[in-house]
């Protein structure tokens, strides 16, 4: 081995050991889930209606997390972006404006409910929604605006509430990435009409699958109730087919309620600990150059789903952002990735699959129509850290601006390890 060789090319790890687990298990979680496992009673039908049901428990402790008056729990954040949708009266052909950067499910979740997904360019700097492009579609005839908080950020928030109120438009606001998060003061996803959260295994308040709506409007939380539970709704228990709407099956069950009630009992303190150490992290890059996405000033409170690094990949022989994040990953011992790919170009999203979309409007929904410089040019300059790694200590820390500083210092090796691979795909291809 060479001791002072890239770990891509052979050499030793920058770190070798662990970093803390990506979920950490809770105290009481695993208490909850076997009471929720006994119970006999794992769904949220008429035998468990009543506040104390994980269900309930858990709606009424996550409201008061993110500061809302009303949660609806749900299947998964995408059904949550679906209910809040249907709850919003949009319908088939309205054009709902999404950032053009962020995971698929946004525009997945439009199409579902057959309207337009319009995909607009962001800010370079937080990555998120760029208001200059918002208002544009807005004068288009735009119906909605899903704004997503992208990587921890708080997407100039108080801004976009004033321009939804301004066209009259209702404002979603996508906070899977920013459980925590408050702007003077004030959580995200209450500057909107609706939130929706996620709960997927890889985000900070995690039970597997799951997600949830909040709102602070109580006509548009009686009407998510019934939308998510097939018409039927808690404060009418001994009346079980109450509807007077259609609704969907999107109940969130009592084994992963019950494991969310064990992972809120310790999220704030968690996200104390990645906020400090985020800090830290922030402030030793800066000394050598190294520089994460903004953050809005207003900010009084940042959680932590991923953490950005802008790469200048000067810095490393100009060689290809997967090839850098590859060799940190394996310096690192952490898995390190680019952000995501714009839509206009990702292969997950393909609109003319889609069977409820009609071939005569593919031209107003075709990825590539749409133009977005500023989601091209950022994701080719900044890599990604899940959030666990902001749960290890300063050396922890430490070896990630020593592993950055290796690669830069051995970028003509990488720029050598690009070539071989090159070569060794071709030769790959052929070998029959």
């Amino acid at each position: 081995m060479k001791h002072n060789e890239l770990a891509i090319l052979g050499g030793p790890s920058v770190k070798t050991g662990g970093w803390p687990a990506t979920i950490i298990k809770a105290k009481n979680t695993e208490f909850f889930l076997l009471q929720a496992l006994h119970s006999g009673v794992w769904s949220i039908g008429s035998d468990s209606r009543d506040d104390t049901s994980f269900e309930r428990r858990f709606a009424k402790r996550f409201a008061g997390l993110v500061g809302a008056k009303y949660c609806i729990p749900t299947i998964s954040g995408t059904a949550a972006l679906k209910l809040a949708l249907l709850a919003l009266n949009i319908r088939p052909n309205d054009k709902v404006i999404i950032p053009g950067l962020t995971w698929v499910a946004c525009a997945t979740s439009v199409l579902s409910v057959g309207a337009i997904p319009v995909l607009v360019d962001i800010d370079r700097g937080d990555l998120c929604l760029s208001l200059e492009e918002t208002e544009k579609h807005l004068r288009n005839g735009c119906r909605a605006i899903m704004l997503v908080h992208l990587y921890n950020s708080s997407a100039q928030i108080s801004s976009f509430a004033s321009l939804a109120k301004k066209y009259h438009v209702p404002l979603i606001e996508d906070c899977a990435q920013s459980i925590g998060t408050k702007v003077n003061g004030k959580n995200v996803g209450n500057f909107g009409d609706i939130a929706c959260y996620s709960f997927h295994q890889s985000k900070e308040l995690a039970s597997g699958e799951g997600g949830a709506v909040t709102t602070n409007n109580k006509e548009l939380f009686d009407k998510i109730e019934l939308m998510r539970s097939d018409g039927m709704i808690y404060s009418n228990p001994d009346n079980k087919y109450y509807g007077n709407i259609i609704g969907h099956n999107m109940n969130l069950s009592e084994i992963h309620a019950a494991i969310l009630c064990g992972q809120i009992e310790e999220f704030e303190k968690n996200q104390t600990i990645k906020e400090d150490n985020a800090s830290y992290l922030k402030e030793i890059l800066s000394t050598e150059g190294f520089f994460t996405k903004k953050q809005n000033v207003a900010d009084s409170k940042t959680s932590y789903f991923k953490f950005v690094i802008r790469i200048e990949r000067n810095r490393f022989s100009s060689v290809s952002l997967d090839v850098v994040a590859k060799a940190l990953t394996l310096e690192l011992n952490a898995l390190v990735k680019p952000i995501y790919t714009p839509l206009n170009h990702n292969t997950l999203y393909q609109p003319k699959s889609y069977p409820r979309i009609c071939n005569a409007n593919y031209s107003d929904i075709d990825p590539a129509s749409f133009v977005l410089p500023n989601a091209v040019w950022s994701t080719i300059r900044n890599i990604t850290l899940h959030h666990n790694v902001l749960l290890g200590n300063k050396t922890d820390l430490d070896a990630i601006l020593i592993a950055l500083l290796k690669l830069e210092k051995k970028a003509d090796n990488l720029s050598k390890y690009t070539i071989e691979a090159e070569k060794a795909k071709r030769v790959t291809k052929f070998n029959f």
